[in-house]
């Protein structure tokens, strides 16, 4: 062991040199296995972009096509996506001679196709195409639309049979009107100049500028607010003056349903309504507006 330490010693120059060169030994093979690396990096890199190149020429070899469409689609040869055609614009395609199954999908509602096979003859520079798709996706749009309208309905006739024997009083707050719920709970904000009880699953209400309306008990207005005067319904019809100071009655859609023609109206009781004529006469009228009766 003293032989070893005084041999160290003597050749400690030495041995740290050799350490050195060991360390830059083991860096330069280290650097010749990442120069290795990237090369091989560098090689998968450029036989994917050749690869590419290679694609987008084929892509452009064959027969130049002019698309034009009036709405966004996709189009597909023998399942194989193509592009992207835009309603309006040059939509160019390169197809192969020989026959071409087509089939352009609506962008919006891919559900929606045309299709077509399309021959091209060999020798063929270019060619021009036109495809209506817009009638399609506008009664496409129209079903979705009724559809979700259809749901909205449904949804809301729900909430209102679920509101059906719950009583709702009217309510003021900050010199507005609205609805609370036989616990007091506000039910339907406070938000109209005028409010007055429901009667038959409608409250009539006066907006900002007095005229009156209909609300249902999800607050939702039925009838929008067009009348100076209106009164609630009863028996399914609510009498209502027009601008020519005359009544006439209207179903709870709002249709008008017996003219306005009366100097004077009240609300049906067992299937008649009192009304007075332009002659100030009293008479008794049925749900047709027919005279049944007349006052002596």
């Amino acid at each position: 062991m003293d032989n070893l330490i005084e041999f160290c010693n003597k050749h400690s120059t030495e041995i740290y040199l050799l350490g050195v060169l060991g360390v830059l030994v083991a860096v330069i093979v280290n650097i010749g296995k990442i120069c290795t690396s990237l090369y091989r990096v560098a090689i998968w890199f450029s036989k994917k972009f050749i690869q590419k190149q290679k694609a987008e020429e084929d892509d452009k070899s064959g027969v130049i096509i002019h698309i034009d469409v009036d709405a966004d689609c996709n189009l597909f040869c023998f399942s194989t996506f193509i592009s992207q055609l835009k309603a309006g614009e040059d939509n160019v395609v390169y197809l192969k001679p020989g026959g071409n199954k087509l089939v352009f999908e609506s962008a919006e509602f891919p559900e929606v196709k045309d299709s077509k096979i399309y021959e091209i003859t060999p020798g063929k520079e270019c060619d021009f195409m036109e495809i209506s798709l817009k009638d399609k996706v506008e009664e496409r749009r129209r079903a979705v639309e009724e559809e979700v309208k259809r749901k909205k309905e449904e949804e809301h006739q729900m909430k209102l049979k679920s509101l059906e024997n719950i009583e709702f009083m009217p309510i003021q707050k900050d010199g507005k009107y609205g609805f609370a719920d036989d616990s007091g709970k506000v039910v339907i904000p406070c938000q109209w100049k005028k409010a007055y009880q429901f009667s038959e699953g409608l409250a009539r209400v006066k907006d900002e500028n007095g005229n009156c309306g209909y609300i249902d008990k999800t607050g939702k207005v039925v009838i929008p607010c067009q009348w100076k005067k209106a009164y609630q319904f009863s028996e399914g019809l609510a009498h209502v003056e027009d601008d020519n100071k005359k009544w006439g009655y209207i179903d709870k859609t709002g249709k008008v349903v017996i003219p306005y023609q009366w100097e004077e109206a009240s609300s049906f009781s067992n299937g008649l309504a009192g009304v007075i004529d332009d002659n100030e006469k009293l008479l008794a009228i049925d749900k047709n507006g027919k005279v049944v009766r007349q006052a002596k």
